[in-house]
């Protein structure tokens, strides 16, 4: 009983992270763009773009496609210019 408990926690506070990640891009991009931007408008228009990974002496690479072009440049330059929150 203790392991399915412990099992729904960590599903729920990945969950969670996972949605705050999402929600903090979505708001990055509604700064650079000067538009509203919903969870699957991100999701189809940013996050859905061909990647390949390479891996390199302790180093993984990505490299996405012409796709992220229009979008992963602000992106990129948004998280960039992030703070970490205080303590």
């Amino acid at each position: 009983m203790q392991d399915v408990i412990a099992h729904n926690q960590v599903n729920l506070l990945l969950s969670l992270t996972a949605y705050q990640v999402l929600h903090s891009v979505r708001c990055l991009m509604e700064r650079h763009t000067g538009h509203g931007w919903s969870l699957m408008k991100l999701r189809e228009q940013v996050l859905k773009v061909a990647a390949t990974f390479t891996t390199h002496a302790r180093q993984i690479r990505m490299r996405l496609g012409v796709a992220a072009d229009k979008w992963w440049p602000r992106l990129l330059a948004g998280i960039r210019r992030l703070r970490p929150l205080p303590d």
